[in-house]
């Protein structure tokens, strides 16, 4: 039969606790399962693992999770040891802080720089200098959507309960591997779309804008219809408002011949790119509804 391995950590929970909302509990459950399963398809794919919950303490918070490492059987891979499988149980808790570590330093943004090295590892880039993680570590992070996507609704749920004020992970000593406090809580929840490494994308394309509600302070979006789609934009031309200055009238159905900037970002579900916000980069022309209607005369 195979044989099993056993390594383990505890996810605390630290706040005002009397009790813990039970899908918040599910969720950060089922959260880190699912990170835990993809480093280990990252690390060793043909291995299987166990993720057990040792049962909770009356009025204790701290989860303690067991990771089951089977090793397998078949002749191609009779080198792999007990010893292997075990040491690949703790690889896996070590990556899994570093990947918390990584979300909690970049949230939505990317590293500024990124460096393979020579001993398996990569040094990655921060605005504060840099970081050195494992190579399946950075793979993930840059490449596994449903890795990123966990992670993030682990912390969606936590920031959506008030008494929870810090998490925290621990090694089977009681060592601190990682900790966040609440105030990490909203950043880390935010959602990365990956597609390689490309997350983003730009398209800036002339439009006719119909005019729905308008807002003259800078820095506010006015609505528009495009394209038979009501949507937001920010309006950053200045010589645009030099013209409100000067007196000229703007109503609603007006439109405006724009310069429009389209942010996408790649859903991974349909596979392509979506509109995820709008700019006008410069109006060119403003046609007064009034003017519409002669010249449909």
């Amino acid at each position: 039969m195979p044989q099993k391995l056993q390594s383990g950590f505890t996810i605390k929970f630290d706040g005002q606790l009397n009790q813990v909302d039970v899908n918040t509990l599910i969720s950060s459950l089922m959260s880190t399962s699912a990170v835990l399963q993809e480093i280990n398809k990252e690390l060793a794919p043909t291995n299987k693992i166990d993720i057990k919950i040792v049962a909770l303490s009356k009025g204790s918070f701290d989860i303690k999770y067991v990771i089951d490492t089977i090793a397998p059987l078949l002749p191609l891979l009779a080198s792999i040891s007990p010893k292997d499988t075990l040491e690949n149980a703790k690889l896996i808790i070590e990556i899994l802080a570093q990947l918390l570590h990584l979300k909690k330093i970049f949230k939505e943004s990317e590293p500024t720089e990124v460096t393979q090295l020579k001993n398996g590892k990569v040094q990655i880039g921060t605005n504060s200098g840099n970081i050195t993680v494992y190579q399946p570590t950075y793979n993930i992070y840059s490449r596994n959507q449903i890795a990123n996507d966990a992670l993030s609704k682990g912390f969606e749920a936590l920031q959506n309960e008030p008494s929870i004020e810090e998490l925290s992970l621990l090694d089977p000593n009681g060592g601190v591997l990682f900790d966040a406090k609440r105030d990490d809580f909203t950043g880390m929840a935010s959602r990365r779309n990956i597609l390689f490494g490309k997350t983003r994308e730009e398209v800036d394309e002339d439009a006719q804008l119909f005019i729905f509600k308008l807002v003259f302070e800078s820095n506010y979006k006015w609505e528009f219809y495009y394209k038979g789609n009501k949507i937001s934009a920010v309006i950053q031309d200045e010589d645009f408002y030099n013209l409100i200055e000067s007196g000229e009238k703007f109503a609603k159905g007006d439109i405006l011949v724009a310069k429009l900037k389209i942010n996408q970002i790649f859903e991974p579900s349909v596979d392509t790119f979506v509109n995820e916000s709008y700019e006008l980069l410069e109006v060119k022309e403003h046609i007064p509804r009034a003017e519409q209607q002669k010249l449909k005369v």
